[in-house]
């Protein structure tokens, strides 16, 4: 479970990294329309940081859940600002793994 909300997170953190235009060209230089993407990357980003949480309240209780998902938070926000500094050009192949991360989480919590 902690995987998922992991996988789950680095999904919110890096999409709202691409709210911000300095990083959305970094991995997309060509793209033109950053302004068409701004809004969506905010709010699925903020949606996807706080159903982050439910893994963890299901694992661990909303007790230590919202103690473990505080450090799954602090995790995925130093590895997302890790890879948008200094390897951004990887960042859609990251995100995949995160995908294929929260379905792996999910798939052996027996969720899915």
């Amino acid at each position: 479970m902690s995987g998922a909300a992991l996988g789950l997170a680095c999904l919110g953190f890096l999409l709202l990294g691409f709210s911000v235009k300095r990083h959305f060209r970094q991995v997309w230089p060509e793209s033109t329309d950053y302004s068409q993407w701004i809004v969506f990357n905010r709010i699925a980003g903020v949606m996807l940081l706080c159903l982050s949480l439910v893994p963890c309240a299901v694992a661990y209780g909303l007790g230590i859940g919202l103690a473990v998902w505080a450090g799954i938070l602090v995790l995925a926000a130093l590895l997302q600002k890790l890879l948008l500094t200094f390897w951004p050009s990887r960042a859609t192949f990251v995100s995949g793994a995160s995908a294929v991360l929260v379905v792996a989480g999910l798939l052996s919590a027996g969720l899915v």
